[in-house]
């Protein structure tokens, strides 16, 4: 039975979310193309809509070439998950940097990996969790870790300067999901909401090209009341590079100070550092 519910709770959770994210970034595909008809043909492929072909009778012969249906050329790429055939990078993708894959507002995108991982390890497992609730409690090593993170467009151009709002949210968890004697808790959820104001840039620096720089707040925490509350809040400041199929994003940040009688994560600079290099 926990299996059951593990499985369940995992698709419902994930599923649906990149489902979405996928299908309205197939339809923003479909808005450049200006001919009324390839367009048209654009979006009912990806709704997955048949196409109905003419009706014939066998005095009619064969149908001309020119009936067949072919594939949208801008979506080909899309559907089978290979490269974008317009030739649009990942940042430019992910974060609406040109014209011809701008996205609309409100259309949810993958924002950091979104992953489930049915079996983790451990080796130092936090007692002080959600396992605190029953003292004979204990956490096992061995546990489910899984991840969403999505983002939304909320504002776009904003004053006509070439920069557009984001609003993003990852959640963490970690799941007791074999701890069975105590009732499979989850032993930690992260929540982290942060508001992006994203420029896009064109400069070159050391052979790279600079698409984008992104600065905001981000806030996370587990959730928790006190004593076992754990939360810090950032000022971030991110910076796209790309060349060619090679893409690099810098993130770096600056943490809020707070007063040490209410800071509940005060050495967290030593395990988080000051920031991430991906590639």
């Amino acid at each position: 039975m926990k299996w059951i519910i593990f499985i369940i709770i995992i698709i419902t959770a994930f599923i649906p979310l990149r489902a979405m994210a996928e299908t309205t970034d197939n339809f923003s595909q479909c808005a450049p193309i200006e001919d009324d008809n390839a367009r048209l043909k654009c979006y009912d492929n990806a709704s997955g809509r048949p196409v109905k072909a003419p009706a014939t009778d066998a005095s009619s012969g064969p149908l001309p070439a020119t009936a067949v249906p072919e594939k949208d050329p801008q979506m080909a790429g899309k559907l089978k998950g290979g490269p974008d055939p317009t030739g649009a990078s990942v940042l430019a993708r992910q974060w609406d940097l040109d014209e011809t894959n701008r996205a609309r507002k409100f259309v949810i995108k993958t924002h950091r990996s979104n992953y489930v991982l049915p079996v983790a390890y451990n080796n130092s497992p936090n007692a002080d969790s959600n396992l605190d609730l029953d003292p004979n409690a204990k956490p096992q090593h061995t546990e489910a870790k899984f991840q969403i993170s999505f983002k939304v467009k909320l504002w776009e151009d904003i004053f006509g300067q070439g920069m557009d709002l984001w609003f993003a949210y990852t959640q963490l968890a970690f799941w007791q999901v074999y701890n069975t004697a105590f009732s499979s808790p989850f032993r930690e959820t992260n929540y982290e909401p942060e508001l992006l104001l994203n420029f896009r840039t064109d400069y070159d620096l050391f052979g790279l090209k600079g698409k984008m720089i992104n600065i905001g707040l981000n806030h996370q925490s587990n959730g928790r009341s006190e004593p076992l509350s754990r939360s810090w809040n950032r000022v971030v400041a991110n910076f796209g590079f790309e060349r060619g199929q090679f893409n690099l994003l810098l993130k770096t940040w600056y943490r809020i100070p707070e007063n040490h009688e209410d800071d509940d994560n005060s050495d967290i600079e030593k395990y988080m550092g000051y920031g991430e290099l991906w590639g």
